[in-house]
């Protein structure tokens, strides 16, 4: 689930490092194909579902089941919502949207380097994104919607001119939704 989601949504980094290879190509400078970069990204993914997983496991979760109690999934909307406001919410967004810079102030022709340059974007879009994806606990690990609603908001948030209705509608939405939830069940 979590690299199908988050897989897409790397292709602004992806296609940054792509330019990059494409003009170091043309100068005969030696590149690393974009899959160490892919591997790296993927492999903090990977990491991040075997914790999904444990959690899973922990609170003896079905992938189709969500929490069942009310206020933990209504606590889990609030968090969603609050951490689209944090500044370390927006200070990895724009490193993700804009990976270039980093890029180029890192670039390298060797194969471990490329991957490490993998796994700091993967974290940084983690940070970026974590919240987002504990939502899925309270939706159901594998509720197809959820997925599909969660990919395309991350999508957009990387990709848009201005990510910033998407981001603050987004954490509203999903605040006054567990707010909701949290009064609902007291």
């Amino acid at each position: 689930m979590s690299l199908g989601m988050m897989v897409p949504a790397a292709l602004p980094m992806i296609a940054s490092y792509l330019d990059i290879a494409d003009a170091a190509s043309e100068k005969r400078i030696s590149v690393v194909p974009a899959g160490y970069l892919i591997a790296g990204y993927g492999f903090v993914w990977l990491l991040y579902a075997l914790a999904a997983t444990m959690v899973q496991l922990a609170l003896k979760l079905t992938p189709l089941i969500a929490l069942a109690n009310e206020q933990h999934r209504s606590l889990l909307l609030l968090i969603g919502g609050l951490y689209q406001f944090t500044p370390l919410k927006h200070a990895c967004l724009t490193k993700c949207r804009a990976p270039m810079p980093y890029f180029l102030a890192n670039w390298s022709d060797g194969k471990a380097q490329v991957f490490k340059m993998g796994v700091e974007q993967g974290a940084l879009c983690l940070a970026c994104c974590w919240a987002l994806m504990l939502l899925m606990l309270a939706a159901g690990l594998m509720n197809l919607v959820w997925m599909g609603a969660l990919f395309i908001l991350i999508a957009l948030e990387k990709v848009l001119p201005r990510p910033e209705p998407i981001v603050y509608g987004s954490g509203i939405g999903f605040f006054l939704v567990g707010l909701i939830g949290l009064i609902g069940s007291t």
